[in-house]
This record gives C-alpha cells, sequence and structure tokens, in this order.
C-alpha cells in the first residue's frame, strides 16, 4: 500500500496527466512506463513517453521523459505501451513517436541508472507489446492500419548492438487493417509467441496468434476467432503451453505444436487480465455486460488448466457492497465446443465466498 500511496501521488512539474500502460519487476523495484501530458489549457494529445523507477525501499529512483526535455508545447505526441527487464537489469520499452513524420515506432534502452543507451525506430505507428528473451536479443510486435499495406509485424533486434535480426510479417493476414496485441515468452525463454488482430472489408475480426523460436525464426500461426475482439492476455505455463485471452472473455489453451487443448467462453463481459498459479489453473479478471452502461459487475473466475472447465466464479456487484458468488457457471467448453457446463466445487474451501457468506469486508 506504500507504494500505491507513492505512485498514485507521482506527479512531474509542469505535467498534470500521467496515463500508465505497462509494469515491469526489477530485482529491487519496479518500472512503470507510459505517457505524461501537458500543463492544463494545452491539448491532451500532447504527450512524452515517460519512465519511472521505484525501489521498493528507498521509493522514487528516477524518471524520464521522451525523448527528453521539459516542454512539449511542440505539439509532439509520442509515449509508450510496454517495459520488458534484461538480464542486466536494463529496461526495453516500446511505443511511439508520433511527433516524427511519418510515424514511428520505437524502442529504447534504459540503464538501471536511468541513461538512454540506444534507440531503435522503424516505420509503424508503434509497438505495443515487447519481452527480453534472456538470450542477447529483444523481441516486438506492432501493427499498423495505414494504406496501402496494412500489416502486422514481429521485430527481433540485437539486445547490445541494435541491430535487426528479424523483421517479419504476421503471415497470412496481408490485404486487412491490422492491430498488434500482447505477446509473451516462455518460462525458459526458448520461443515465444505475439498476437494481433485483423480487420476484414466487411468489419469481421480474427484473432491470430503465432509462435516463433526465440531467435524469431517463424513456427506457426493459429485463427482463433471471427467475434469482435482483440487478443487481451497472453502467457506461458511451466509446461510450456500457452494460454490466450481475448476481451471477449473466450480463453485457448495451445501446445509448442500449435493444438488447441481447450477452449473456454463466458456469455457475456470484458476481460482484462489473467494469471496462471503453480498447478496450471488459470484465473480471469474482468467484468459483465454494462446494465444500461452505467454499472457491471467485477467478475473473478478460476478455471481448470487440465481441462478448462469453470471450477468457480466470485463476482462483486457494484450496487451492492458484498461480493456476490454464482456456482452455476453456465459457460466453458473444450476444443469440440460442446464441454458441459460445470460448477459444483469439489471442496467449498475453493470458493472464497463459501466459508462465511454473511462476512463482507473480513
Amino acid at each position: 500500500m506504500v507504494f500505491l500511496k507513492k505512485y498514485s501521488e507521482y506527479r512531474r512539474e509542469g505535467f498534470n496527466e500521467y496515463d500508465a500502460t505497462d509494469a515491469a519487476d526489477t530485482a529491487n523495484g519496479i518500472v512503470i512506463v507510459g505517457n505524461t501530458a501537458a500543463v492544463e489549457g494545452i491539448n491532451l494529445d500532447e504527450s512524452q513517453g515517460t519512465i519511472i523507477r521505484y525501489d521498493w525501499n528507498e521509493g522514487l529512483s528516477w524518471d524520464r521523459l521522451f525523448p527528453g526535455g521539459e516542454s512539449i508545447f511542440d505539439g509532439a505526441y509520442d509515449g509508450f505501451n510496454a517495459v520488458s527487464i534484461g538480464s542486466d537489469g536494463a529496461a526495453y520499452i516500446a511505443g511511439w513517436r508520433f511527433s516524427a513524420e511519418p510515424s514511428r515506432s520505437t524502442i529504447v534502452k534504459y540503464s538501471v541508472i536511468g541513461d538512454l543507451q540506444w534507440e531503435f525506430v522503424t516505420d509503424g505507428s508503434g509497438f505495443t507489446d515487447i519481452e527480453a528473451l534472456g538470450n542477447g536479443f529483444i523481441a516486438a510486435v506492432q501493427g499498423t492500419i495505414d494504406d496501402p499495406e496494412p500489416q502486422l509485424t514481429v521485430v527481433v533486434i540485437d539486445e547490445e548492438q541494435n541491430e535487426i535480426v528479424r523483421h517479419e510479417p504476421f503471415p497470412g493476414v496481408e490485404g486487412e487493417a491490422h492491430v498488434a496485441a500482447p505477446m509473451a515468452a516462455s518460462l525458459d525463454h526458448s520461443v515465444f509467441a505475439a498476437s494481433g488482430a485483423a480487420y476484414a472489408d466487411n468489419g469481421d475480426e480474427r484473432v491470430l496468434v503465432a509462435l516463433y523460436l526465440d531467435d524469431g525464426t517463424f513456427q506457426w500461426a493459429r485463427e482463433l476467432s471471427t467475434a469482435v475482439a482483440d487478443p487481451r492476455f497472453m502467457a506461458f505455463d511451466t509446461t510450456g503451453n500457452l494460454i490466450v485471452m481475448d476481451s471477449s472473455y473466450e480463453v485457448w489453451k495451445i501446445d509448442l505444436d500449435g493444438k488447441i487443448l481447450w477452449h473456454w467462453e463466458r456469455e457475456d463481459g470484458y476481460a482484462t487480465n489473467l494469471q496462471i498459479d503453480g498447478d496450471e489453473n488459470v484465473y480471469l479478471l474482468g467484468r459483465t455486460t454494462f446494465v444500461d452502461q452505467e454499472e457491471s459487475d467485477f467478475v473473478f473466475t478460476k478455471l481448470d488448466g487440465e481441462t478448462g472447465m469453470s471450477v468457480w466464479e466470485s463476482a462483486y456487484d457494484n450496487s451492492s457492497s458484498c461480493p456476490s458468488s454464482n456456482d452455476d457457471d453456465d459457460s466453458g467448453d473444450n476444443t469440440d465446443d460442446d464441454l458441459s457446463p460445470i460448477g459444483d466445487n469439489d471442496s467449498p474451501s475453493d470458493n472464497p465466498d463459501d466459508d462465511d457468506a454473511s462476512c463482507c469486508g473480513c
């Protein structure tokens, strides 16, 4: 709670809006990236990339603006989307530079003490995610909806030399508008996955996932959905399987050969995050569909990592002061799309709301 208080109080003199987009743990703290907008009265489309490094014991270690300086009255619109920490403790940060003509996708490296060591730039509308692969390479994904050739691309660069190792388009998505989305590296950093969404002329949307070796060599690509949704989160479990969640609350488990092991979906709602425990169980965080565009419930769901079946679901109703439990979840399916609904808990202690339903906030 001390850190949250310090972060909520973060301000840089002359600026009044800070939008955090990503954070990554370091050996003794955290690096937060985003963008900072100008003082009151200036168009908030003017911004600069911002990096904040906190030490758990000492508080704020340093903060930096990118591309630098104390003023953005020149109409700059630059910012950061994602950060990953390398083995040397340096922060590798992905984002955009719309103040440049034409717009650029950018990756920057900041040392442990906050020195800008290099910047990598390429044509595009911004890198959306980045992974330090632990083998001397950095991988990032970018998308562009610019004509005449919108595309998704994966870039692998040398973390010391700032040189391109690979720069390849996503396979099979030429000729459509594309948006890049999250990526993830396996726990042993032997492979990484990138995702994106491709929009057809008729408005249909496809969720796409591709797997690469740690040097950027393409392995396979899968089309996961035709729903109007973007990939929201990806993570590898300890066995090397990939978990993918999109914003419409669909979840897939995929093995390293590209085979879908199970598929689960919720009937309504908007997914925001995903975590995997040591037993490979999957936890989903999101919210139900808005009621009259005013209220929605926060929902926390546990899926069995082996079967993809719903174990329990707990919802927090904004209109009341206590969470509610749903033990009869009608959602969930397997790779054949016919998984029977499940909601009966094997043990009451599996559901935190079952132990004392009358206790709220205790």
